[in-house]
């Protein structure tokens, strides 16, 4: 048989393409920021506000505003710290333009500096910067107002003083480039669901939402004092619930192969229908396709159903064996946990993929916080005893 031709071409120390920069993020966004359709749009707002949300879970702000100004712009407002603006010692470089312009740039890879964070790379700010034609960041720190501006993630100016400023602080504020994005239109919806989920998850913050893209603004307030639990009364609402309080816990678990700590908070509600609503956070982030945190949730909770329906010899031997799915039946949970250096499976962070201890810490602190509850509520108990089993009968 002949041998198939080889193709000829040039080859050459010159085909070699070199991205410097955040000339990479330009060229590639849907790496970064997952897609360019109105997700992207999102993912750019949702960035911005991570970092403003992390000053928060970190308690150095209790307010963030987040304005959709005219001509398609956004801006991020907190009270935290304000971005470091003094020269960086490795580099000669202003702090503020290293983390607004480089990859891999920011406070969060130092746990001195955050405990827990949403951002981790030191990548989400810088990559928005690069995705806008237009970028304003402004920081309050040491009774000074500092500005830099740039265009596409270029520096169009050092970083300056440009007044006096009471308290501290950052603003950013972006507009998306239309030659990368298809519609820069930001979806109203996804905005307000975001700061109403950060609301629960960090009670201890306003989330303060203005539109000026209508006449007159219009301003909204989320704050939820009552946490995870709240939220999970929020997502059945409009339910048949059988008890009329979600079941609420919190713990903490250490790694026992490394220094690591994670916080795992829980909120339970059980309702007459047949279809189960779990939704999973990792440092305040909605895991959308779960991850660690929600496979050691649900192998928690069925162990504590099935034993503590066992213990008490609620199970006849004519009922059938219960299963993960029927425990499940009708269920609405949040599951949000807190812990350094998580691992996502993308930038989009839709799953929690690690540190591996995570499924096992939360699996035994949910088997144990709901057994608990299940011995002081034995009227509950028997409820969900109840609908689990007939589940598993005609499921």
């Amino acid at each position: 048989m002949a041998d198939t031709p080889k193709k000829t071409g040039n080859y050459n120390a010159e085909n070699i393409t070199w991205l410097e920069g955040l000339e990479a993020v330009r060229h590639r966004p849907g790496m970064y920021i997952g897609s360019t359709d109105s997700k992207g749009i999102f993912v750019l707002c949702r960035e911005v506000l991570d970092n403003s949300t992390d000053e928060a879970m970190g308690g150095h702000a209790n307010h963030v505003i987040v304005r959709l100004l005219a001509d398609e712009k956004v801006s991020v407002e907190d009270n935290g710290r304000g971005i470091p603006v003094g020269i960086h010692p490795k580099t000669g470089r202003s702090a503020l333009e290293l983390v607004m312009t480089e990859l891999h740039a920011g406070g969060k890879f130092d746990s001195d500096n955050y405990k827990v964070a949403a951002g981790l790379h030191g990548v989400g700010v810088s990559v928005v910067n690069a995705l806008s034609v237009d970028t304003v960041v402004e920081v309050k720190r040491d009774g000074k107002l500092w500005q830099q501006k740039y265009s596409k993630g270029i520096p169009q100016g050092d970083v300056e003083v440009i007044g006096d400023a009471e308290g501290t602080g950052t603003s950013v504020s972006y507009k998306p480039d239309d030659s990368i994005f298809p519609s820069v239109e930001l979806d109203l919806d996804m905005v307000k669901k975001r700061l109403r989920e950060l609301s629960y998850l960090v009670p201890t913050c306003t989330f303060t939402l203005e539109n000026h893209r209508v006449n007159p603004p219009v301003i909204e307030n989320y704050q939820n004092k009552g946490g995870l639990a709240s939220f999970c009364e929020h997502l059945g609402k409009n339910k048949s619930n059988l008890f009329p309080k979600a079941i609420h816990f919190r713990g903490e678990r250490k790694d026992e192969n490394g220094p690591k700590t994670i916080d795992v908070e829980v909120a339970i509600q059980y309702n007459d229908g047949y279809h189960d609503t779990i939704v999973a956070f990792g440092n305040s982030i909605h895991n959308v396709h779960g991850g660690l945190h929600e496979s050691g949730f649900k192998t928690g909770l069925t162990r504590a159903v099935v034993n503590y329906a066992r213990k008490k010899n609620l199970l006849k031997d004519k009922d059938p064996k219960i299963e993960g799915e029927d425990v499940r039946e009708g269920l609405v949970a949040v599951v949000s946990v807190k812990v350094s250096d998580p691992i996502f499976s993308s930038q989009a962070k839709e799953r929690l993929a690690g540190p591996a201890f995570i499924e096992g810490a939360v699996n035994s602190l949910v088997g144990e916080g709901l057994a608990e509850y299940l011995e002081e509520n034995p009227q509950i108990a028997a409820k969900i005893i109840q609908k689990s089993v007939v589940a598993a009968l005609f499921g």
